[in-house]
């Protein structure tokens, strides 16, 4: 049996403390410094309706509460040191940042396994040592159609790991980079692309010229259809993009309201062929995290 692209289920964590975290902010230029001190009631409002809209379309959305000890100005982004493969594979990913490592809390941890009786956990963390970092679906974007996983190099995604990991899950691994406008590599891979069924979403002017064709070719060798945003899009998170299901197995693709409004007419009608488009309107979460609705989602495979 082929294993689905996308589920229906996901992980949300609903923050505690919320706020611009200093510590990630040299490697993510996505990222904004707000001149507000109510940072976390601004990204509870965004996240409750987000939680809200999600589950009005029929998606199973797992919330699960941030401790407000210790602070966690991440924790809004499961996706990165969490994966929940199918398979029944946990994974818990080494993180770059020292105060986001904080966020594989124990108790959320147990509550998380007592949830998914029958997975097995495989704790990667203990590569911080080394100084080596692999941030889940941060870093990894799975095609698991094709049993591809592709990763762009970057100080949070070390190769090592990629290639570690895709054979722990038997994927073949597509390792390229990926570089802004300003010639440095861009902190996560789900910022320049995003897999679905029958479609993708990748930056690839962003891919240099030597590597741009072998990842195209692996992206659309099914028939994949592909949407080529610039790297002034990716700065409005048309990249960070994520395909779910509902309950009635229709396809949805969400995305955020800046990423809708970066995209042309006739782009939005390119994906429109593949899904409802599902808009979330986080312009605070975005700014301030340096994230989108993407980075929000731990996808819940079995």
């Amino acid at each position: 049996m082929m294993q689905n692209q996308s589920t229906d289920t996901v992980l949300m964590i609903r923050p505690a403390s919320f706020k611009y975290n200093i510590e990630t902010a040299q490697s993510n230029a996505f990222q904004k410094a707000p001149n507000i001190e109510n940072s976390n009631d601004l990204a509870l409002q965004e996240f409750d309706s987000m939680v809200a809209i999600l589950r009005a379309e029929g998606v199973n959305v797992w919330v699960e509460e941030d401790s407000i000890f210790p602070e966690k100005p991440d924790a809004i982004f499961p996706n990165n040191w969490l994966g929940i493969h199918p398979g029944k594979q946990i994974i818990l990913y080494p993180m770059a940042a020292e105060n986001r490592r904080l966020e594989r809390d124990p108790q959320l941890i147990s509550r998380i396994q007592s949830q998914l009786p029958g997975y097995s956990m495989n704790d990667f963390s203990v590569s911080e040592r080394d100084g080596e970092y692999l941030e889940g679906t941060g870093s990894l974007i799975f095609d698991h159609i094709q049993k591809r996983v592709f990763a762009s190099r970057s100080n949070r995604t070390h190769e090592k790991k990629v290639i570690e990991i895709a054979e722990m899950l038997n994927f073949k691994p597509v390792i390229f980079d990926a570089i802004d406008a300003d010639s440095h590599a861009y902190y996560h891979t789900n910022v320049v692309l995003c897999i679905g069924t029958h479609f993708g979403i990748v930056c690839s002017e962003s891919i240099p010229e030597n590597d741009r064709y072998r990842v195209i070719e692996a992206l659309s060798e099914n028939g994949r259809a592909l949407l080529h945003i610039t790297r002034e899009q990716v700065t409005s998170f048309a990249g960070n993009v994520l395909e779910l299901r509902n309950s009635s197995d229709e396809t949805l693709i969400v995305l955020s309201s800046s990423a809708m409004n970066a995209l042309a007419p006739s782009e939005l009608a390119f994906l429109q062929q593949f899904g409802l488009l599902l808009p979330i309107d986080i312009p605070f979460i975005e700014q301030t995290g340096g994230g989108s609705v993407r980075c929000m989602m731990a996808e819940v495979f079995d």
